[in-house]
């Protein structure tokens, strides 16, 4: 009886689901595979593009950055561009929205090189985003009621002015306000609120699949 088992046995299904089964593994792991070296690439032409432009935003403002008034920080797939509120507003009027004339002169110029470079560098999307300090703030006409108008207001002023010159269907633009919400200092001292009044521009720069299409 045992004999007629071994003999009537038949091996090859089971060995036809063992080499599907390896094939299955290998097709999944060249697909993945291709993924991460498709993922990798982006990622370092990404950086490329923004390392690039981060050379030219220093070029032309090597004193505002050796000042600390303007910052560069690469980040994971985008170049931040941070702007303490005195370079942009008025120092001894918090509670402004409107551009002083240093400001408008580097918006001028950061403007430029985005209209000049946006094809080059594959520049497709710009966030403006306003912070505040965590002090409460109003104005006497009541335009400004609290750090979420004045945050909002801020990002909004500096986005319609890009866009005076930069076209917004070529680069697409966003305002946001956090208020007092997302700040990179304890609001402790005078020091640290005045690193919390800033506006942050994240620029974003296109990879592989949109450069090919």
């Amino acid at each position: 009886m045992n004999n007629a088992t071994k003999e009537d046995f038949n091996v090859w299904p089971v060995l036809i689901d063992m080499i599907t089964s390896v094939l299955i593994i290998f097709i999944l792991y060249s697909f993945l595979d291709q993924i991460l070296n498709q993922r990798n690439l982006d990622l370092l032409l990404i950086d490329k593009k923004r390392q690039r432009f981060s050379t030219l935003l220093t070029n032309d403002f090597r004193n505002e950055i050796s000042q600390s008034k303007m910052i560069l920080t690469p980040e994971f797939n985008y170049l931040k561009v941070t702007f303490r509120d005195q370079l942009l507003f008025p120092i001894k009027q918090h509670g402004r929205t409107v551009i002083t004339r240093e400001g408008q002169r580097v918006l001028n110029g950061c403007s430029s090189l985005i209209k000049d470079n946006s094809d080059e560098l594959g520049i497709e999307e710009i966030q403006v985003e306003g912070h505040t300090d965590s002090d409460r703030i109003g104005s006497d006409d009541g335009k400004i009621k609290d750090n979420w108008d004045l945050s909002s207001q801020r990002a909004i002023t500096i986005t319609r002015y890009l866009t005076d010159a930069v076209d917004p269907e070529e680069v697409l633009f966003s305002a946001n306000g956090f208020s007092k919400f997302n700040p990179i200092a304890e609001n402790t001292s005078e020091s640290n609120k005045s690193q919390n009044r800033r506006i942050e521009l994240k620029i974003f720069f296109q990879g592989i699949e949109k450069t090919e299409d």
